[in-house]
C-alpha cells in the first residue's frame, strides 16, 4: 500500500496559489504573444503566416529558455525567487521591444521587409522574451514537484494553470486589450499582469525565508494517494515521443486555423479563436491527466487510446468541416465582444474535444522519462523543451508543407494517420516497458488501430470536395498554400470566371463584372499625367492591374499577397490579363502591399488600392491612417491614391470609418463610383495632396486623347465631361452631414479590423439603403477637393443627381430575393427613375448594360 503524502509546511503557497501564478504568466505571455501576431501582421499581410511564424519562433525561442532553465533549476537554492525575477524581466523586456519595433519600421530598409520581415521580426522581437519565459517554467517545477511520480499529477496542475491563464491571454491580446486600449496600452496590460505574477512569487518565496522554512514543500494534497511507480522507456526514446507529440498537435493546430478561416472567415477572431480553444483545451486536459494519475491511471496504458481518439478526430473532421462549411453563414454579430464569444464558441464546439484530448496526452507523457529523479524542475524542463520544438517544427510544417502538399483535407487526414502511427508506437513502448495486460480484451486496441487506419487510408483515397462553391459553379482548379486554398469557378450558366481564396472571398470575376474592374483602373488613371509610375495593390485575377495599362504609363508594379492566387491568374486568366505578364512596362511581385510599396522608388503618379475586403484581418490593416500617410507620402504633388470599397460588405459605421479616416490624411477627397449594380455597387476614395482636376476644360482635353478615345465605346463614363460626372459622387470635405463622429482606424486601435467582420444583415449598403446614404450627405454642389477650372460648382449636380436616379432605376429593376413585385410593376418603376434621370440632365444617356439590362 502506498504511504499517505505528507501535508505541505504551513507557510509555503498551495497548489492554488502557484496554479495562480503560472496563470498569471501564461496569460502576460500569451497576451503578448497575441500582440505579436496582431504587430507582425501588419508587415506580413496575413494573420495565418504571422500567427505561424510568432508561434514557431515563440516554441523555439521558449525551449531553448525550458533547456537553460533545466539546466539552472537542479543548482537553484531559491527556486520560486528565480521564477519571479526571470518573469519580471521577460515582461520587461517585451514591452521594451514593443516601442524598438516601431522605429525598426523605419530604420531598417524597405527590401528587407519584404524577403525576411515577418520571421526578421518574430526572431528579433518575439525570442528574447519568449526564452526568458521558458527559463522561468522549470524553476517552478523544481519548486513545486519533488519526486518522478508527481510529474503528472502535481506537474500538471501547474502546466494547467498556466494554459488556461494563457487561453484567456489569447482572448485578451487579440480582442479585448487593442479593443479598449489600443495596441500601446495592451502590451502595457499584459506585460504588468505577467510582471504581477513575477512579484508575487519573489514575495512568497522571501516571506518563506523569512518564516525560516527551509524543509522543501510537497505540493499535491494532503489527502491525496501517491501514484505508484511504473516502469520507464529509455531517455532517446522518451524525447523522442516528446518531440512528436508537439509536432503532431501544433501541425493540426496550424491546419485547424485553415479550417476555421473556411468556415467562419478570414477575420482576427478566427484565429484567436482557434488559439485560445486550443490553448483552452489544453490547459484542461492537462488539469484531467492530474486528476487521472492522482487516481492511479497509468501513462503508458492511457496513451494510446488517447493518440487513437485523437487520430480518428483528425480523419473525420474534414466530413465534419464540409458538413459546418455547407450551414453558410454563421451569425458573429455586430460588437467585437459578441463576436469573439461567438467564433469561440464555434471553436469549441468544432475543436474542443480535440484540443483535450491533446492536453491529457502530454502531461501523461511525462512520467516516462529516465532520471531526473532528484531535479524535477530539470527533467520536465528537458521533455517540455523537446516538446516545443517539435512544436514549432510542426505549426511551421503544417502551414508551409502539409497544406502546400495535400491541401487542407488531406492534410488533416494524414496528421491523423500520424497520431495513429503515434498510438502504434506508445502502445510498443508499453510491451517495452513491461506493462502487464488487463482489460480490455488481449489485442482489442491494436484491432482498433487497425480499424482507424483503415478509415484513414479510406478517407484519404477520397478526392477533395471543393467548398464554397454555388449551385451552378464547377471547380476549373485548385491550389494549396500557407494563406488558404484558392479555387478557380466558373458559372456554368454564364461562364464566368473568379478566384474563390479560402471558400470564403470571391476574388474578382469575369462577365458581368468586367466592366467594374475596368474601371477601378482607368478612372483613376483619367487624372494622370502621361508616362505615370503606378502600382496597383490586390491583383487578383490581374484584370484590374492590366487595365491600367491601356493608359500611356510608363511603369506598373501589381502586387499580390498569395501566390497560388497569382497562379491562378497566370493559368486561367490570360485571355482577359495576359499583357500584366508580357508588357515591358509591368511587372508583378508577390509580398506585402504595405512592405512592397515602400520598395518602389518615389514618387509615384497613381497608388491603386483594389477592392480590399474589409473582414480579412489582413486586407483591413489597408484601411490604417498610418498606411495611408505612407502612401499619401509615396506620391508625386499631383499624384493620385485610389481605394476601392465593396460597397455591399459595408454598413453605414465601417463606411463612416473608413471615409473619416481618408479625408483625415488627404486634404484632397472624392468619392467615385465604379458601376450602377444595385448588388454589388463598388465605390472608390479618391485622395491627393493638391485639388483634383474634374472641370469641363480639362475633361474634354483628357476625353479627346487616343488611350480615353479608346475607351468610349466600352465606358459610358468616357463619352462626355457630362457622362464623365456620373461617376462623381461628391466630396469628402464637404459632406453634409459629415463623418467626424466616426472613429479613426489606425495601428495602435484598428477598429476596422474588429468590425469589419460584423453581421451586416439589411445594413448593406446595397439596393436602396445605398442610395439613401449617398443622398443624406453629397446632394450639394460644393467641391472643395476639386479643381474646376471655369466650370460653376452648379453644372457638376445634374450628373451627379442623374446618376442617383440611373442607380434607382437599376435596383427597380432588379430581382431581389424575396420581391414579389410583378413583371410590369417592376417595368414601371424602372422606367419611371429612368425618366426622371433623363430629366436631371438631357445631355447624358445610359444604355441598359450599364445598368445591369
Amino acid at each position: 500500500m502506498n504511504a499517505p503524502m505528507k501535508p505541505a509546511p504551513r507557510h509555503a503557497p498551495n497548489a492554488v496559489v502557484l496554479a495562480f501564478l503560472c496563470g498569471l504568466g501564461g496569460f502576460g505571455t500569451l497576451a503578448l504573444e497575441t500582440l505579436w501576431i496582431r504587430e507582425i501582421t501588419l508587415r506580413a499581410g496575413s494573420t495565418v503566416v504571422a500567427a505561424s511564424l510568432v508561434v514557431g519562433v515563440f516554441f523555439l525561442a521558449a525551449a531553448a529558455g525550458n533547456m537553460a532553465g533545466a539546466g539552472f533549476a537542479a543548482k537553484s537554492k531559491t527556486p520560486l525567487t528565480a521564477y519571479g525575477v526571470l518573469e519580471l524581466l521577460s515582461a520587461a523586456l517585451a514591452i521594451g521591444l514593443f516601442f524598438l519595433a516601431k522605429g525598426l519600421w523605419w530604420t531598417l530598409p524597405p527590401e528587407w521587409w519584404v524577403t525576411h520581415g515577418g520571421l526578421g521580426m518574430a526572431v528579433l522581437l518575439v525570442a528574447p522574451p519568449s526564452f526568458l519565459a521558458g527559463a522561468s517554467f522549470p524553476m517552478m517545477s523544481q519548486y513545486f514537484v519533488r519526486a518522478p511520480e508527481q510529474r503528472t499529477a502535481a506537474g500538471g496542475i501547474l502546466y494547467g494553470g498556466n494554459l488556461l491563464g494563457a487561453g484567456v491571454g489569447v482572448l485578451a491580446g487579440s480582442v479585448i486589450l487593442p479593443w479598449y486600449l489600443g495596441m500601446g496600452g495592451a502590451f502595457l496590460f499584459a506585460g504588468a499582469a505577467q510582471a504581477a505574477g513575477g512579484l508575487l512569487a519573489w514575495k512568497l518565496s522571501y516571506q518563506q525565508k523569512q518564516a525560516k522554512k527551509q524543509q522543501s514543500p510537497n505540493r499535491l494534497r494532503a489527502t491525496g494517494v501517491a501514484p505508484k511507480r511504473h516502469p520507464r522507456v529509455p531517455i532517446l526514446v522518451s524525447l523522442a515521443v516528446f518531440a512528436g507529440s508537439g509536432f503532431l498537435s501544433l501541425a493540426a493546430q496550424g491546419l485547424l486555423i485553415s479550417w476555421v478561416r473556411q468556415i467562419l472567415q478570414g477575420s482576427v477572431y478566427a484565429v484567436s479563436g482557434v488559439l485560445a480553444t486550443f490553448i483552452l483545451g489544453l490547459g484542461l486536459g492537462s488539469l484531467l491527466a492530474s486528476v487521472l494519475r492522482g487516481n492511479g491511471v497509468s501513462p503508458l496504458r492511457a496513451l494510446p487510446s488517447l493518440a487513437l481518439a485523437t487520430a480518428l478526430i483528425l480523419i473525420l473532421l474534414p466530413i465534419a468541416g464540409r458538413w459546418f462549411s455547407e450551414l453558410g453563414a454563421f451569425s458573429l454579430g455586430s460588437h467585437p465582444m459578441e463576436m469573439m464569444l461567438r467564433t469561440n464558441g464555434w471553436s469549441l464546439l468544432i475543436l474542443g474535444p480535440f484540443s483535450v484530448l491533446l492536453g491529457v496526452v502530454f502531461p501523461m507523457t511525462w512520467e516516462i522519462l529516465v532520471g531526473g529523479a532528484g531535479h524535477q524542475g530539470q527533467a520536465l524542463g528537458r521533455i517540455i523543451a523537446a516538446n516545443k520544438v517539435g512544436a514549432a517544427l510542426g505549426m511551421w510544417a503544417g502551414i508551409f508543407l502539409v497544406v502546400p502538399r495535400w491541401g487542407v483535407q488531406h492534410g488533416t487526414i494524414l496528421l491523423g494517420l500520424g497520431y495513429a502511427l503515434f498510438a502504434v508506437a506508445l502502445l510498443w513502448l508499453g510491451r517495452k516497458a513491461g506493462i502487464p495486460r488487463k482489460a480490455p480484451p488481449r489485442g482489442f486496441r491494436e484491432g482498433l488501430v487497425v480499424v482507424v487506419i483503415g478509415i484513414g487510408v479510406y478517407q484519404w483515397g477520397q478526392p477533395p470536395v471543393p467548398m464554397g462553391l454555388g449551385k451552378d459553379d464547377r471547380e476549373l482548379a485548385a491550389y494549396y498554400g500557407a494563406y488558404g486554398p484558392v479555387t478557380v469557378i466558373e458559372n456554368r450558366t454564364t461562364s464566368s470566371r473568379s478566384i474563390l481564396l479560402n471558400t470564403q472571398q470571391r476574388l474578382n470575376g469575369t462577365g458581368r463584372a468586367l466592366s467594374t474592374q475596368h474601371h477601378q483602373a482607368w478612372l483613376p488613371l483619367l487624372f494622370a499625367r502621361p508616362n505615370s509610375r503606378v502600382a496597383s495593390i490586390g491583383m487578383a485575377s490581374g484584370i484590374t492591374s492590366a487595365a491600367m495599362l491601356d493608359f500611356p504609363v510608363k511603369e506598373l508594379t501589381a502586387i499580390e499577397l498569395v501566390p497560388e492566387v497569382l497562379l491562378a491568374a497566370k493559368e486561367h486568366f490570360r485571355p482577359w490579363n495576359d499583357r500584366l505578364f508580357s508588357d515591358p512596362r509591368a511587372r508583378v511581385v508577390v509580398g506585402d502591399g504595405r512592405a512592397v510599396l515602400r520598395t518602389l522608388q518615389a514618387p509615384l503618379d497613381v497608388i491603386i488600392c483594389d477592392l480590399l475586403f474589409p473582414e480579412e484581418d489582413g486586407s483591413a490593416n489597408l484601411y490604417s491612417r498610418d498606411f495611408l500617410i505612407e502612401a499619401r507620402d509615396l506620391l508625386a504633388p499631383e499624384g493620385l491614391f485610389c481605394l476601392w470599397l465593396p460597397a455591399y460588405q459595408l454598413q453605414d459605421q465601417t463606411a463612416g470609418i473608413i471615409l473619416r479616416t481618408f479625408a483625415d490624411v488627404f486634404p484632397k477627397a472624392l468619392l467615385i463610383r465604379a458601376n450602377f449594380d444595385p448588388m454589388q455597387p463598388v465605390i472608390g476614395l479618391l485622395g491627393s495632396k493638391s485639388a483634383i482636376p474634374i472641370g469641363r476644360d480639362f475633361l474634354v482635353k483628357r476625353l479627346a486623347t487616343p488611350e480615353v478615345r479608346a475607351l468610349a465605346a466600352q465606358s459610358p463614363f468616357f463619352q462626355s465631361p457630362d457622362h464623365t460626372w456620373l461617376a462623381f459622387v461628391g466630396d469628402l470635405h464637404s459632406a453634409n452631414p459629415g463623418f467626424s463622429e466616426f472613429l479613426l482606424t489606425t495601428d495602435d486601435r484598428p477598429v476596422m479590423t474588429y468590425l469589419g467582420p460584423a453581421d451586416l444583415g439589411d445594413a448593406r449598403l446595397v439596393g436602396m439603403p445605398f442610395a439613401k446614404w449617398l443622398g443624406q450627405s453629397f446632394d450639394h454642389p460644393h467641391f472643395p477637393s476639386a479643381d474646376l477650372g471655369t466650370t460653376h460648382p452648379t453644372g457638376i449636380l445634374p450628373s451627379l443627381r442623374a446618376a442617383q436616379y440611373y442607380y434607382i432605376a437599376s435596383v427597380a429593376d432588379s430581382v431581389i430575393p424575396g420581391d414579389t413585385r410583378p413583371d410590369e410593376v417592376r417595368l414601371s418603376q424602372f422606367l419611371r427613375w429612368l425618366g426622371r434621370a433623363r430629366e436631371a440632365n438631357p445631355a447624358v444617356s445610359l444604355p441598359g448594360e450599364a445598368l445591369g439590362r
